[in-house]
């Protein structure tokens, strides 16, 4: 039962650190693209003016209606 257990423990730290590198390949570029897309949609209102944007519903519904990541 002994060796039963010691098998398991590190079959548990083989699996915790097979989804660790694997999460980690994952995640960086999945964070790297989110991080391009909110700088891509600040840059827009870095452009227009805020209350330009808010009085002018075509341009308010284009921004929401976008689908690419150049717009929110």
């Amino acid at each position: 039962m002994d060796g039963f257990q010691a098998a398991l423990k590190v079959l548990l730290a083989i699996g915790i650190l097979q989804m660790a590198s694997v999460l980690f390949l994952i995640w960086r570029p999945i964070y790297k693209k989110m991080i391009v897309e909110y700088v891509n949609c600040r840059r827009v209102y870095a452009v227009l003016p805020v209350f330009l944007i808010s009085e002018n519903k075509y341009i308010l519904t284009m921004l929401k209606d976008q689908k690419s990541p150049r717009f929110c």
